[in-house]
């Protein structure tokens, strides 16, 4: 049971989410606030060494939707369900989105340059300071 990865760093098979339960069961359990739940970081599109295909992952996030309503039926603030992170990729992203039945309630996207134009990494750095002196938050 569970995935396994191939030689090529895709991940197949269905995810094990019994894991994921017992933690969030934890969660609610002690009372604590959460405010969103996200399956994934940075397994979407090309990956960084291991990815998982859009369908699949697609099935996975409704797994975890359906966990999380199940869970927090008593909970007056239901945590969101959050896209995977990742480094935006058209295609997967679209697939994935079409294949979720309305299971995401917020995309998210991985927004690294890694040291590869420092350049723009800069000017980025520069912009984000200048957006929390003005707004006193960040606002994407």
């Amino acid at each position: 049971m569970g995935r396994r990865i191939r030689s090529d760093g895709s991940a197949v098979g269905a995810w094990d989410s019994s894991n994921v339960e017992a933690f969030i069961r934890y969660t609610v359990e002690k009372g604590y606030n959460i405010y969103g739940w996200e399956l994934g970081n940075e397994l979407c599109g090309g990956g960084v060494g291991t990815r998982v295909a859009p369908d699949q992952h697609a099935s996975d996030t409704i797994v975890l939707h359906n966990k999380v309503q199940e869970i927090y039926k008593d909970v007056a603030n239901k945590p969101i369900v959050l896209a995977p992170g990742g480094f935006f990729d058209v295609n997967w992203f679209t697939d994935f989105l079409r294949r979720t039945n309305n299971a995401v309630d917020l995309l998210t996207q991985a927004f690294a340059f890694l040291g590869f134009l420092p350049e723009l990494e800069t000017k980025m750095a520069t912009r984000e300071k200048q957006l929390v002196r003005e707004n006193g938050r960040f606002v994407v």
